[in-house]
């Protein structure tokens, strides 16, 4: 698959969707290390699932909503770190773009990660990273600090 169409760098992009019951209504993402864009997916199960995008422009929350049908999935791309919040459950999946669709990459596939929702995150975490040195390594942590009015005012 080419991400976006046309764009060089394929690969074969497999992931295996998670069961509708563990799908949830609020996620946040993050854009990836030397991309300045991403695409996000939303699919919906449920007729009349509206999605809130907050994001921050200008030190200010902008939103947007979607509202999706039934089995419905909508691709957007973003280049900021993304508050999504729906009415009902939802899947989110973050999208690489193929290295040829960002001129500053000088690597990099296209892939496809599945975002948890915030309902299955854990209270605890353990992380083991082996020690290659002949790879660069990058990992992705994101946490919510505690906020007392909601998405940028924390």
């Amino acid at each position: 698959v080419d991400i976006p169409t046309g764009v060089g760098a394929w690969n074969m992009v497999t992931e295996q969707l998670l069961p509708t019951n563990t799908w949830g209504k609020t996620f946040l993402t993050v854009p990836l290390k030397l991309r300045t864009d991403h695409i996000i997916r939303f699919l919906a199960k449920d007729a009349n699932t509206v999605v809130t995008i907050n994001k921050m422009v200008n030190n200010q929350v902008q939103s947007s909503q979607i509202t999706l049908q039934a089995n419905q999935f909508l691709d957007q791309t973003h280049s900021t770190p993304l508050e999504i919040v729906s009415n009902k459950p939802i899947s989110v999946m973050q999208f690489n773009l193929g290295r040829d669709a960002e001129p500053t990459a000088s690597v990099g596939d296209p892939f496809m990660v599945l975002i948890p929702p915030q309902e299955q995150y854990q209270s605890e975490y353990l992380l083991q990273a082996p020690n290659l040195l002949a790879f660069e390594r990058w990992g992705y942590i994101l946490f919510q600090l505690q906020s007392q009015g909601g998405y940028g005012n924390g």
